[in-house]
C-alpha cells in the first residue's frame, strides 16, 4: 500500500497479521444484517493524499461468507486495494455484481444505443417487424421505411415523419406524429426492446454494487478486511501562546467523514506525507480492438472473350534538544479587549501518539472517535513547547519598507509537523490573552527551523537606499585586441531603526537578481530566490547593512577600430593606464599617416579617371571632324598632352599606393606587437 503506514507501524496498531489477498479499496455502505456476520469499522487512517484506509473486523461462523454493499462511485477504489486477514483460513473468492456502460448494455442485442434516441430512429431500426398503428388512421403491416418530411403552415415549417407499412392490403403510410399508439406484433422483438429498457433502467439506479467475500476455514473465527477509499483530506491548524519563558504549541486537525456511514467509536490515525494516489476505472468493461478479417469467398471463373491478341507486358522528492523559551515583542503582543479570557493557561490537550517513517508522519488519536456521516470534527493532535524566538523579518522583494514580526520555530520534538495555519496569541500586560496574528505553517521536519511572519512590526523603521555603479576591474592587451572585464554593481543600503524596549534579531531576505552574484556581505542562509542576513538589533539602536551584488561583463575590442572618444567612454571615471595612453597616441599618429597616404592615392585615382574620360571624349570628337582640319589638329594636341599626363600620373599613383600599403603594414605591425 504505497503512501500509507508501514507494515511495522500497522502491526503495532493491530492491523496486520497475515496478508492473504490484495485486491480492492473504497468507502462503503454496509448491509444492515449480513448473512455470515456483521462487519464492524474498527479503525480509520486518513491520509493527506485524499484517501483513507478503513480497517474492519467480522466474526465468521461455518458459513464463511461476507457480503458488502458498496456505493457505485467508490467501486473503482475498492477494486484496487482490498486486503484480507484470516489467520486460519484461506480466501476462496471475491465476486462483484456486474455493471456495464450504456454502450455495453446492448452489446448482445440487435439494437444500437442510437436506435433508442427517438421513435423514428427505433422504427427505422425495426424495419421488417410487424406493427399495428392506432389513431385516426389505423393500419397494420411490416415496417418498410420511416422518411422525414416537412409541412408548411404560413411561414412556419413543421417537421414530420412518414411511416410506410407493407401489409395484406399493399403499401400504406401514415404520419407518425398523428399516431396514437404503436404495438409491436413480433413477441421476440418486443422482448428485446423490453430487455434493453430494463438494462438502461438498472444502469441508472442510484444504488450500490454488491460484493461477496468467501473464506474457507470451517471454524468460527475473527477476520479482518482493510481497504482504501477516496476521502477528503484532513487539515491541520496550530495555536501558539507566547509568554515570558516559553512558547506553548498546540495542534488541532479538522477531519471530515464522507464515507457513507457513521464512524462510531473508531480508532483514528492521521497520516501526513503526500503519498502518490492513483485511480483507474477497474469496474468498467473494456473490449480489445481486433482487426476484422473479411470472409474469403471462392472466386468464380468467367472465361475471357477472345477479342484479339495482346502485346506482351513491358518489363517493368534530531530529536533530543531541550526547548528554549521565547518572548513576544511587546510592540506587537496583542490587542486586549475586555472580552478576552483571563485564564492563566490553556487547557491541556490529549495529544496523539506520534510516529515517523522515512516518508510520512503518523498521529494516532487517543481514545475512540465518533463522527456521523457527512459530519466534521476538530480533534486535538499535539500539545508541546517548541524552541522559538521572536525576530524582525524584512522580505525586501515583498515589502522593502514594512518589517514583520516573525517567530523562528525549531522542531526539537519526536516527529515532523504537518503544514497548516498558525494562530499566534500572547500574554497582554494585564494578564489576558490577545490575538497577535496568523501565519502559514509549512512542513517542519525534525531538527529544522522555519520563520513564520504573523504581524507587521510598527516598532521598527527601515529606509532602503539603492544605487548602481559600473567599472573596469581587469584589462589585457595582446595581438591588437583589448580585453576588458567590467563589473556592474547593485548596492542596496538598509538603515534599520528600532524603537523596541529590548534587543532583538533582525533578519533580512534580499532577493536574488538574474546574472548577479553576491559580493558582500556573507549570507547567513540562502533560499531559492533570496539571500538571508541576520544581525543583532539593540533596543533603540540604528543598524546599517549594505548588500552588494555584482555582474561581470566581458568585452573584446580591436585597437585598430578604437578611437579616443570610445576609449574615454570605456574608462569613464577611471584614469587610462599610461602604457595604453602612449600606445593609443602612436596608433593615432600611424592612423593619420595612413589617412594622408590614402587621401593622396584617392586624389590621383580620381584625376586618372577624369583623364581617361576626357581622352574618350577627344577621340570621339576627332572622329567627327575632317582629317587635317585645324580643329582636328587641336584635338590631337590635347590628346597628346593627356597621354603625357596619364603616363606621369601612373608613376605617381604607384608611389601613392605603395605609401598606403606601407602605412597599413606599419599600423598592423605596431598593434600586433603591443602587449600590456
Amino acid at each position: 500500500m504505497i503512501g500509507f503506514p508501514s507494515i511495522a507501524f500497522l502491526r503495532g496498531l493491530g492491523i496486520v497479521r497475515k496478508a492473504v489477498l490484495p485486491a480492492l479499496a473504497a468507502t462503503f455502505c454496509l448491509a444492515a444484517d449480513l448473512a455470515a456476520g456483521e462487519l464492524r469499522l474498527e479503525r480509520v487512517v486518513l491520509s493527506d493524499g485524499g484517501v483513507a484506509l478503513f480497517d474492519h473486523t467480522a466474526e465468521l461462523d461455518a458459513a464463511e461468507a461476507l457480503e458488502l454493499v458498496l456505493p457505485r462511485a467508490q467501486i473503482d477504489d475498492l477494486l484496487k486495494s482490498l486486503l484480507l486477514f484470516d489467520v486460519p483460513g484461506t480466501a476462496a473468492a471475491v465476486t462483484l455484481s456486474g455493471e456495464a456502460r450504456s454502450g455495453d448494455l446492448l452489446r448482445d442485442l440487435p439494437l444500437a444505443d442510437g436506435d433508442l434516441a427517438s421513435l423514428p430512429a427505433l422504427l427505422a431500426a425495426l424495419r421488417g417487424v410487424e406493427v399495428a398503428v392506432g389513431g385516426p388512421q389505423a393500419i397494420e403491416g411490416r415496417i418498410l421505411s420511416v422518411v422525414p418530411e416537412e409541412r408548411r403552415e404560413g411561414e412556419a415549417r413543421i417537421a414530420r415523419h412518414r411511416l410506410t407499412l407493407a401489409g395484406v392490403h399493399g403499401l400504406r403510410s401514415v404520419v407518425l406524429e398523428d399516431a396514437e399508439s404503436i404495438h409491436i406484433r413480433d413477441p421476440a422483438m418486443a422482448a428485446v426492446l423490453a430487455t434493453a429498457l430494463e438494462r438502461f433502467a438498472r444502469a441508472r439506479e442510484p444504488g450500490e454494487r454488491r460484493l461477496a467475500v468467501r473464506l474457507r476455514g470451517g471454524d468460527a473465527r475473527r477476520v479482518r478486511l482493510v481497504w482504501l477509499a477516496e476521502a477528503p483530506i484532513w487539515k491541520m491548524s496550530y495555536r501558539v501562546l507566547l509568554e515570558p519563558g516559553r512558547a506553548r504549541f498546540q495542534g488541532w486537525a479538522v477531519v471530515d467523514n464522507r464515507s457513507g456511514r457513521d464512524w462510531s467509536e473508531v480508532e483514528l490515525v492521521l497520516v501526513a506525507g503526500g503519498p502518490v494516489t492513483l485511480r483507474q476505472a477497474l469496474s468498467r468493461l473494456f473490449w480489445a480492438e481486433r482487426p476484422e478479417v473479411p470472409v474469403r469467398l471462392p472466386e468464380g471463373i468467367r472465361p475471357r472473350i477472345d477479342e484479339g491478341a495482346l502485346p506482351p507486358p513491358p518489363v517493368a522528492a534530531a530529536p533530543g534538544r531541550a526547548a528554549r523559551a521565547a518572548t513576544a515583542a511587546p510592540a506587537e503582543r496583542a490587542f486586549e479587549p475586555e472580552a478576552l479570557a483571563k485564564a492563566a493557561e490553556p487547557a491541556a490537550l490529549l495529544a496523539a501518539e506520534a510516529a515517523e517513517s522515512p516518508t510520512q508522519s503518523f498521529f494516532r488519536l487517543p481514545g475512540r472517535v465518533s463522527i456521523p456521516d457527512r459530519g466534521s470534527a476538530l480533534v486535538p493532535v499535539l500539545d508541546r513547547t517548541l524552541s522559538a524566538e521572536p525576530i524582525v523579518l524584512l522580505q525586501a522583494d515583498r515589502a522593502p519598507d514594512r518589517p514583520l514580526l516573525a517567530l523562528r520555530i525549531h522542531n526539537d520534538g519526536p516527529g515532523a509537523l504537518p503544514p497548516g495555519l498558525l494562530t499566534v496569541y500572547a500574554r497582554a500586560p494585564k494578564g489576558g490573552i490577545g490575538f497577535s496574528g496568523d501565519a502559514e505553517f509549512p512542513l517542519l521536519p525534525v531538527g529544522e527551523s522555519r520563520l513564520l511572519p504573523f504581524a507587521r512590526d510598527r516598532a521598527t523603521t527601515v529606509v532602503v537606499e539603492p544605487s548602481a555603479e559600473e567599472g573596469i576591474v581587469a584589462m589585457t592587451l595582446a595581438e591588437g585586441v583589448l580585453a576588458l572585464e567590467r563589473v556592474a554593481r547593485q548596492i542596496t543600503r538598509y538603515r534599520v531603526r528600532s524603537r523596541a524596549e529590548e534587543a532583538r534579531v533582525f533578519v533580512l531576505e534580499h532577493p536574488k537578481r538574474p546574472g548577479f552574484r553576491l559580493a558582500a556581505p556573507a549570507p547567513t542562509a540562502e533560499g531559492p530566490g533570496f539571500w538571508r542576513f541576520e544581525r543583532a538589533l539593540g533596543a533603540g539602536e540604528t543598524l546599517s547593512l549594505e548588500v552588494v551584488l555584482e555582474r561581470p561583463e566581458f568585452e573584446r575590442l580591436e585597437l585598430v577600430d578604437l578611437d579616443a572618444e570610445r576609449l574615454a567612454v570605456l574608462f569613464a571615471g577611471r584614469e587610462i593606464p599610461e602604457p595604453l595612453r602612449r600606445a593609443m597616441t602612436e596608433i593615432a599618429r600611424l592612423r593619420a599617416a595612413l589617412r594622408e597616404a590614402g587621401e593622396l592615392r584617392d586624389r590621383l585615382e580620381k584625376e586618372r579617371g577624369e583623364l581617361v574620360a576626357e581622352q574618350e571624349r577627344l577621340r570621339a570628337n576627332l572622329a567627327a571632324v575632317p582629317a587635317g582640319s585645324d580643329l582636328a589638329r587641336r584635338f590631337l594636341e590635347r590628346l597628346g598632352a593627356s597621354e603625357d599626363r596619364l603616363q606621369a600620373l601612373g608613376e605617381e599613383l604607384a608611389r601613392a599606393r605603395a605609401a598606403v600599403a606601407a602605412a597599413e603594414a606599419a599600423l598592423r605591425a605596431f598593434v600586433r606587437d603591443l602587449a600590456l
